[in-house]
Parts: C-alpha cells; sequence; structure tokens
C-alpha cells in the first residue's frame, strides 16, 4: 500500500508539472484554456498532497476511519477543481455562480461535519464520513449533469458548423467524466476498502484520473480547443444577428452551388459555403432547417451519399473503396455513414441494384 501511495504521489506530482510549465504559449495565452489549466492542476496538486499525507502518517495502518476522512478533506476540493475545469472549456469560461456554490457547499460540508466528529464524539466518526460521502457524491453528481447538457448542446453547434460531426472530439468529456462520478457513486464503498480490494480500487481511481488528465491535455494543446471555440463564436453571432436578417427568398444560390457539386469538397464549414453561395450564414441556417434537415452536417452528409448511390447506379461494377475516395471517404467511415443513411451498406446497395437495375 505505501508502495501504491507514492506512485501515485509521483503521478499526479508530474502530471501537475506538465500543466503548470510544458504547455505551449497558444494555450496558456488563451483565457479559457488557462483557467481550465490552473483549475486542473490546482486539483491534481490538492490529490498528489492526499497521497503524500496518508504515506508520510501513515493512516491506513493506523485505522480505516482515519485515512477516510482525510481522502474526503481533500478528496472533495480536488474533484471539485478537475470537474469546474471541464465544465470551464465546455461554457468558453462562463462559469455560473452555482457551479462555485455547489462545490464550496460541499467542500465546507464535509469540513464541518469531520471537525463535528473530532471535536465532539469520535466513536461517530465513522457515521459522518458516510455522511460526507454522500455529500461528494451531490456535488460530483450535479458536475456529471452540467457536463451532460453541455456536451449535448457543443455536438449540436458543432453538427451545424461542420460538414462532418466529429464525435471523438468531445468523447473524453464523456468518458472521463462518467468515471470520475462511477468512482463517485463507490466512494462510501471504496474508500472504506482494504487490503487487496483496497489496491485494485486505488488503481482504477489512478487510470481514470490519468485518463482525464491526458485527454484533457490533448484537447488544450491541439486545434480541438480552437475548433470547438470557432464553432461556438459563430452559433454566438448568428444568434444575434438572427432579428436582423431576413430569411431567404430564393434558393437559386443554393442549387447552384449544389449543382456544382461543391459540397464534394471536405472540411467545409457552414459559414464558408454560405459566402460561396454570396448569402449570409444565417439565411442559410433557417433554410437548412425548413428542408428538414436538423443540422449543416446532415445536409451535406445527404449530399454526399446521394451521389454516391447515383455512382453506384451509373456503374454497378465500380469498386466500393474507388467510389468512397471519389466522395473524400476514408472506406470504413463511407461503409458506416451509407449505412446510417440508407439502412443498407454500400456493397448491399450495389448488389440490389445490379438485381434490380432501375430501381433507386
Amino acid at each position: 500500500m505505501k508502495e501504491m501511495q507514492m506512485t501515485a504521489m509521483v503521478l499526479t506530482l508530474v502530471m501537475a508539472t506538465i500543466l503548470l510549465v510544458m504547455i505551449p504559449s497558444e494555450a496558456s495565452n488563451d483565457r479559457v484554456r488557462n483557467r481550465s489549466r490552473w483549475l486542473m492542476t490546482s486539483g491534481l496538486l490538492l490529490l498528489s498532497l492526499q497521497f503524500f499525507l496518508q504515506y508520510t502518517l501513515g493512516l491506513r495502518q493506523k485505522g480505516v476511519e482515519q485515512a477516510v476522512a482525510l481522502n474526503l478533506l481533500l478528496f472533495t476540493p480536488s474533484a471539485m477543481m478537475m470537474s469546474l475545469s471541464v465544465v470551464n472549456l465546455q461554457r468558453q469560461g462562463n462559469l455560473l455562480k452555482s457551479d462555485w456554490i455547489v462545490g464550496v457547499a460541499a467542500c465546507v460540508s464535509v469540513c464541518v461535519l469531520l471537525a463535528w466528529a473530532l471535536l465532539t464524539d469520535t466513536s461517530h466518526l465513522l457515521g459522518i464520513e458516510m455522511a460526507g460521502c454522500i455529500v461528494f457524491i451531490a456535488m460530483q453528481t450535479y458536475y456529471a449533469v452540467c457536463v451532460a447538457i453541455q456536451l449535448k448542446r457543443m455536438r449540436a453547434i458543432l453538427a451545424d458548423y461542420y460538414d462532418e460531426e466529429h464525435p471523438g472530439l468531445l468523447r473524453w468529456m464523456l468518458l472521463g467524466m462518467g468515471g470520475m462520478q462511477a468512482l463517485a457513486l463507490t466512494v462510501p464503498f471504496g474508500l472504506f476498502l482494504q487490503g487487496s480490494n483496497l489496491a485494485l480500487y486505488g488503481t482504477l481511481f489512478v487510470v481514470a484520473i490519468t485518463y482525464q488528465w491526458f485527454s484533457f491535455v490533448r484537447y488544450i494543446i491541439t486545434a480541438e480547443a480552437s475548433r470547438v471555440k470557432k464553432a461556438e463564436m459563430s452559433e454566438g453571432g448568428e444568434e444575434s444577428k438572427a432579428k436582423k436578417l431576413p430569411a431567404l427568398g430564393s434558393s437559386l444560390p443554393i442549387n447552384q452551388w449544389v449543382d456544382a457539386k461543391k459540397f464534394l469538397r471536405h472540411g467545409l464549414t457552414r459559414p464558408e459555403v454560405a459566402r460561396e453561395m454570396g448569402i449570409s450564414d444565417h439565411q442559410l441556417g433557417i433554410w437548412i432547417k425548413s428542408s428538414g434537415y436538423a443540422s449543416f452536417s446532415q445536409w451535406i452528409t445527404t449530399l454526399r451519399i446521394d451521389e454516391a448511390k447515383r455512382l453506384l447506379r451509373e456503374q454497378p461494377d465500380y469498386d466500393i473503396g474507388t467510389i468512397a475516395g471519389q466522395l473524400g471517404f476514408e472506406r470504413t467511415h463511407f461503409h458506416r455513414t451509407f449505412k446510417a443513411q440508407t439502412g443498407q451498406s454500400p456493397s448491399e446497395y450495389q448488389r440490389d441494384i445490379k438485381k434490380n437495375p432501375g430501381t433507386d
């Protein structure tokens, strides 16, 4: 157990140090990413301090209740900081007062509960620690709900800005917070484990924290955060103009753009396409919604799959990989997208065309 505590202490300290000194200037100069970086660093330092005190004081050897009390005192604010770092990224730095109030209230409640137990009757320490665990679970549940709500909003914005959906771009937020929430729900049981069960629980805990840290660092130092920010800013700008711009009077510019097959280029964004059409981004967005499409990416994907169907009808002997390449798809992605749109794989559609040449 002592070796595990030392390993966890060194690992969390290294992770915090990397966030402090090894982040590119682009990320450290960005207000949102820099604030999240400091929140994550604070959480990791508190976690490292927890492992250090457990190691030096040997509380596990003195009694489970003492070790659990220290865990709650330090892990509650640590989890608060790490959760806020993710929510801050999602809200582009606009944290709500309630985000802080819930976390601070949880930390204060845990401190008061433990102080009350230590200053009055330590025989009630176990029961009060269970109450502290419940407070921690409530706090982490609040942050998990915040992350889930913001993820849904962010995915909708990205789908309406880029020509393809990017599920992997935000998956780490769901998996990271999901892992944290799973740990939170097991806190009342995990903290009181001993021996090999505690070692296994501790290993899972460290793996979850490491995954969250690695994904967080990857997100803020690559172009992923900038891509999300660009889509967020475009959405905000269009909402402010919504009442000033009229709806599109004629779909002629859109039809001309589609007839020229400009949708076959990949890496398109809705503002870029609107500029090529000579209309406003807002007008294009209204047309897309009024035409029954959920988002810009769904409209573009439908156009590309319709083109794929045309090619398969006209050239039923074409290699599917060749058609995918002409449309700018990787074969696996083409197969998955085609089946999602049509209910059939490209090869199944191609086989049906050969059997019934006149069908669509």
